[in-house]
């Protein structure tokens, strides 16, 4: 995947993240506490991926959610 599609992936999944996991993960989608707001930690992930591994397509959304 070329990094623009990549960039293009992680903007759809950031916004439609609430439909991509009542779709793919409807166990996961229904305990989540919607109510509360919905965090994209991509800033947080970037250290821990190595420098040899950096632009290579891999998943690198972190997200956190609060649980019911």
């Amino acid at each position: 995947m070329s990094h623009r599609s990549d960039n293009a992936c992680k903007d759809i999944l950031h916004e439609h993240f609430r439909e991509f996991l009542a779709f793919f993960f409807p166990p996961i989608h229904a305990a989540i506490d919607w109510r509360r707001p919905v965090e994209l930690l991509d800033k947080e992930l970037e250290p821990l991926i190595p420098q040899a591994l950096q632009g290579k397509a891999l998943a690198d959304k972190l997200v956190k959610c609060l649980f019911q």
